[in-house]
């Protein structure tokens, strides 16, 4: 899976396309007084909307593709199994998870801006994303696409069955948790993003007025 999201970051990385999260980074451009707050709550809800449109018609394109069937429905299974396991973790973890998530994910664009070559960016960005993956934390933009599938394939009942989940473990698994869940996720995307913006930019950019 930590290949998997590398993959998806590094298509950003080469194709110039927008993550809400890695635009994170953009409160570098506010510090160094580059950008307005207008223009950065602007393009962070334009490209929120975007990326959570694009998962939703992934998340469709998947689901008619009946890719949960696959593996004697093991692949759906799996998919339920990890949408369920987020459905009891307490909202101070959520945010604190969101928070390490993001760190990791704007280190590794901050990396990849120092990189030179297309093996470079991908070394920059394979090793942080794995690292957040392998760590369990949440990130809002791969969980537009996590928790939907899990919910969709939810009514599936050969999928719940592979899963060893019963329909009444399942009743959380709701629209009304998911947006509140997603909120949570994406405050800790923030403010993980904006501790790394404030100390890249503390560190390397601020301008150090010349005394004598």
């Amino acid at each position: 899976m930590g290949v998997g999201l590398s993959t998806g970051l590094f298509l950003v990385v080469i194709a110039g396309a927008e993550l809400f999260t890695g635009n994170n980074l953009t409160v570098i451009g506010l510090l160094d007084h580059q950008i307005t707050v207008r223009q950065l709550a602007r393009n962070w809800i334009s490209v929120y909307l975007g990326n959570f449109a694009g998962a939703i018609a992934v998340v469709l394109l998947v689901f008619w593709a009946r890719w949960w069937e696959l593996a004697d429905h093991a692949y759906g299974a799996a998919a339920l199994t990890n949408a369920y396991s987020k459905v009891d973790v307490g909202l101070g973890t959520v945010f604190a998870r969101g928070i390490l998530a993001n760190v990791f994910v704007c280190l590794a664009l901050w990396l990849a801006t120092a990189a030179r070559s297309l093996v470079d960016k991908l070394v920059a960005v394979v090793l942080p994303i794995s690292a957040f993956v392998a760590g369990g934390f949440e990130h809002s933009v791969a969980d537009m696409y996590f928790v939907p599938i899990g919910m969709l394939v939810a009514g599936q009942s050969e999928v719940v069955a592979a899963a060893g989940l019963s329909t009444a473990q399942l009743d959380g698994l709701k629209g009304a948790w998911f947006a509140g869940f997603l909120a949570i996720v994406t405050l800790g995307n923030v403010v993980g993003g904006a501790a790394v913006s404030l100390v890249n930019w503390f560190v390397h950019l601020r301008k150090i007025p010349i005394v004598g």
